[in-house]
């Protein structure tokens, strides 16, 4: 028989968590589980990659969210009673979340519950949704997303388990409480390296010249650190290395950044292209990748590169020392000048350049669809 499983996220608009769910979907075994997904969020950049099986029931409740007085104020306005019985659920109690049940159509009893981010779809999982078991997934490299961990250990504590994609954020989370430590499990992030591969073949985004091509994928926000960029940037100006760099990805410091860029002259060389559903072609052909992030779980964006022969330069968050080992990648550490001692080690050293290649390749063997879901199976049951 069946196993009938859900997941819950805020939506699938393009991002790190949002690969990973799809990713997940689609090494699914649709023989023996049916899959609901409750996405609660608008945002569809991947629902076409979503596996024709999987349920998509779309509740938007972003009307809900905000003081309780404005909400009622909104919602009433624009006759939205979906989100007004939503947000007076929540603000009553969440005990009387299970009164929601019929309005949001989740009635039904699931063998698993997974809410695949904090926050609403935990609240969802935990007090709305019927399953003999529930988990929550955790792919943040640091506990700074605007929720108290008190509040996140005082949810945590109610799953079954509490599943991180990296063993070094599994440390992190086990030391905030004797209680949940034992809740603590690790399944990485799926790497499908066909399809990335494929993905990669459909365009050339460069034009033919011999300047060095770097590129960064990043979320434009402040733990991103892309203001590195820019300081790497001139150095490589000033040594008169021959260089342009692509940055795609969006966020709130977009505006600053593109002012930044522009302050320094480098419109010439630093391009921000905003978010692209498909980064692998501009990922496969560059030179190199620079990941500054300071704050990373996983680097799920490092893998790919990886998968697609382009070599890693990052910094050292918690994701990527847990990934890159200096044979197959190399960690910098904070300052500029070795950022570019290690770019110019990359793009001139071919035996080492190729060496860290044929390395990473068999490092992305490690998380392919056959070996992670396997691990997803003995969690959720058999």
């Amino acid at each position: 028989m069946k196993k009938n499983i859900i997941l819950v996220n805020g939506n699938l608009a393009v991002g790190g968590v949002e690969r990973a769910l799809v990713s997940l979907l689609t090494a699914i075994d649709f023989d023996k589980y049916n899959v609901d997904l409750l996405l609660l969020q608008p945002g569809e950049d991947y629902l076409g990659e979503i596996p024709k099986q999987v349920n998509v029931i779309r509740r938007d409740i972003t009307k809900a969210y905000g003081p309780i007085f404005g909400t009622l104020k909104r919602t009433l306005k624009d006759g939205d009673m979906f989100s007004l019985a939503f947000r007076l659920c929540l603000s009553v109690g969440h005990w009387s979340m299970k009164t929601f049940r019929k309005l949001i159509g989740l009635e039904g009893r699931y063998d698993a519950a997974i809410s695949f981010r904090p926050g609403i779809s935990e609240e969802i999982v935990l007090n709305v949704i019927t399953a003999s078991k529930k988990f929550t997934w955790w792919h943040h490299g640091n506990f700074e997303i605007g929720i108290p961990t008190d509040k996140l250990i005082s949810n945590w504590k109610k799953f079954d388990k509490v599943v991180t994609v990296s063993d070094g954020i599994a440390i992190q989370i086990k030391s905030l409480s004797n209680k949940i430590a034992d809740k603590v499990t690790v399944i990485p992030n799926i790497i499908d390296i066909h399809y990335i591969r494929i993905k990669a073949e459909e365009t050339i985004p460069y034009d033919f010249t011999q300047n060095l091509k770097i590129v960064t994928v990043s979320r434009l926000s402040k733990e991103k650190n892309l203001s590195k960029v820019i300081e790497v940037a001139l150095t490589l100006l000033r040594r008169n290395i021959a260089f342009e760099w692509h940055i795609l990805g969006d966020g709130d410091m977009r505006t600053q950044l593109e002012n930044e860029i522009q302050n320094a002259k480098l419109t010439e060389r630093l391009f921000i292209h905003g978010q692209k559903e498909n980064p692998y072609p501009w990922i496969k052909n560059a030179d190199m990748m620079l990941h500054p992030s300071d704050v990373e779980s996983f680097g799920i964006v490092l893998l790919e590169a990886m998968a697609l022969g382009t070599p890693c330069i990052s910094s050292p968050s918690i994701g990527a020392i847990d990934l890159i080992d200096g044979t197959n990648g190399l960690i910098s550490d904070s300052s500029t000048s070795n950022f570019v001692a290690l770019i110019e080690k990359l793009s001139h050293d071919k035996v080492f350049n190729d060496t860290i290649i044929e390395n990473a390749k068999k490092t992305v063997l490690n998380y392919t669809p056959s070996n992670v879901v396997e691990k997803f199976y003995t969690l959720i049951g058999k």
